[in-house]
């Protein structure tokens, strides 16, 4: 049907339907869903944009290309699930404090996201080399909180025992994938306490204290 534009009042023009403009964070919400429920080969233009309900001109108003999108994606979840994490937890009084509310907020972390990005940086280089530096990153963080509960006594023993508690906690979400929290908090609290001895105890609903 055509319109009649003589019929149209004057100075009015034809109805046109645009785009809402979707936030750029909705792009990356969107992209850690697809790449924990479905995994790194889900991280295309065409899948993005259907996931969304949006043109690929929408897309490319916000990232460059999907390598583009792939770095913003990781430097997305280490803000949600590092940064935020850290500047948290550093609201605690003191180490042991700071301690306790680490594991705590680490046990509410989406597990299928940390399985999914792990996967995802063993088949692309440079999501590798970002994912090392994130995991370098939070285990320096536990090594200094470590170290200065055990009296900033040895800090090359902090370290040995921040990367042994990471990589206990990594492997939880693979050997435990649908644990439950109670199971989880369970051990992690056990681990803790084996960890650093001299600690005063958690409390016996921790973490939900």
């Amino acid at each position: 049907m055509y319109l009649d534009r003589k019929a149209m009042p004057p100075n009015t023009k034809p109805t046109q339907h645009r785009e809402t403009k979707l936030p750029r964070t909705a792009w990356l919400e969107s992209g850690l869903g697809l790449l924990s429920g479905t995994g790194p080969q889900a991280i295309t233009v065409e899948q993005l944009c259907k996931s969304v309900g949006r043109s690929k001109g929408s897309f490319y108003h916000h990232f460059a290309d999907v390598k583009t999108y792939g770095d913003a994606l990781v430097s997305f979840w280490e803000q949600r699930d590092t940064e935020s994490v850290m500047r948290m937890v550093d609201q605690s009084a003191g180490a042991w404090q700071k301690r306790q509310a680490l594991a705590g907020l680490a046990l509410s972390l989406d597990g299928s996201t940390e399985r999914a990005m792990r996967q995802w940086a063993a088949s692309n280089a440079d999501v590798g080399g970002r994912v090392a530096a994130i995991d370098q990153r939070r285990i320096a963080y536990l090594a200094g909180l470590i170290d200065e509960i055990n009296g900033h006594g040895d800090p090359a023993d902090a370290l040995d025992l921040a990367r042994i508690e990471y990589a206990t906690f990594v492997g939880l979400f693979y050997v435990l994938p649908c644990g439950q929290r109670v199971d989880s908090s369970r051990m992690l609290r056990r681990f803790l306490m084996l960890m650093t001895p001299a600690a005063p105890p958690l409390p016996p609903n921790w973490p939900d204290a």
